[in-house]
């Protein structure tokens, strides 16, 4: 079992390349994507070495045309398997992780960066009852862990954890409100089929 990625590169492209990605788990068997603004692939994956092993998540990203990066661990201090894949703007990853004991969920919760460089795990909720846990991430930066929480089918119920401060704030870069408005430049050029444009205003608020 792996992860099978095809991509194509224009819209309406009928010429698919095709890999097969690997990382050190035997098997894969679930993935989440993202591709940020600069192109870059984002993949987690999650797996084991067979029926009775522990799993673990992995993280590897690939540039454009180049080659994917060595896996790094994403869950670390523990075994078990990787929920949502969520970038930060500053290429950072965040996700959640549903701790195992075996191919036993434990219930415990973890969230898990990359944002100081190597992946640290911090637990969100470790009351043994909380399972398949999502993550995402508001516009302020506050992450949101959505899951399922219950010992029993009678007492289970969906529950959403918000952090209490920002998880997309990196070490030495300035994550406060712009005092004015800023315009980046668009990527890629506008001769693509579609281009993105950034942007920062000064309040917070909707706009056209």
């Amino acid at each position: 079992y792996h992860i099978h990625h095809a991509s194509y590169s224009a819209p309406g492209d009928t010429t698919w390349t095709y890999e097969i990605i690997s990382t050190p788990n035997a098997n894969d068997f679930s993935a989440s994507a993202v591709i940020d603004a600069q192109g870059t692939i984002h993949l987690l994956a999650s797996g084991n070495d067979g029926f009775g092993f522990p799993p673990h998540v992995y993280y590897l990203k690939k540039s454009g045309s180049g080659s994917w990066t060595t896996p790094e661990l994403a869950s670390v201090g523990g075994n078990g398997w990787g929920g949502l894949l969520v970038i930060d703007r500053f290429g950072k990853g965040h996700i959640t992780w549903n701790e195992t004991s075996g191919n036993i969920y434990t219930g415990n919760l973890f969230y898990a960066t990359n944002k100081t460089g190597g992946w640290l795990s911090t637990s969100i909720l470790s009351d043994g009852k909380t399972y398949n846990g999502v993550l995402t991430v508001d516009g302020t930066g506050k992450g949101h862990a959505l899951a399922y929480n219950g010992a029993t089918f009678a007492t289970q119920e969906i529950i959403v954890i918000h952090s209490a401060g920002r998880l997309t704030e990196v070490a030495g870069e300035d994550m406060s409100q712009p005092d004015r408005f800023t315009l980046d430049q668009n990527y890629p050029n506008p001769f693509n089929p579609t281009t993105r444009i950034g942007f920062r205003i000064s309040d917070f608020g909707f706009l056209s």
